[in-house]
């Protein structure tokens, strides 16, 4: 995947403003996505693993979570995911 620089990223969300996107993001959650938007969170998904693997949580385990609306607990409103992983025994909640 492409890196990106600040410039490009600050250019590409100056860009999404003047196309009517509120604060530059063009999806406020994952509910804005449409069926034409599935490559979007497919590459999300990937750069996920690939986070983990280089972060040298893959092979332990890990999750990816992504809220949805402030009542699913979305407190940053435009699409986005956590990654969790590097427990030493197992995640807290099981």
């Amino acid at each position: 995947m492409a890196r990106h620089s600040g410039r490009e990223v600050k250019s590409n969300r100056l860009e999404a403003r003047r196309n009517g996107m509120k604060d530059g993001y063009p999806f406020r959650s994952i509910n804005d996505l449409r069926g034409e938007d599935q490559e979007i969170i497919g590459n999300m998904i990937i750069k996920a693993r690939d986070i983990a693997q280089s972060q040298g949580i893959a092979e332990s385990g890990y999750k990816i979570h992504i809220n949805a609306e402030r009542g699913g607990g979305q407190v940053v409103f435009h699409l986005h995911m956590h990654l969790f992983g590097g427990w030493h025994d197992k995640p807290h909640h099981l």
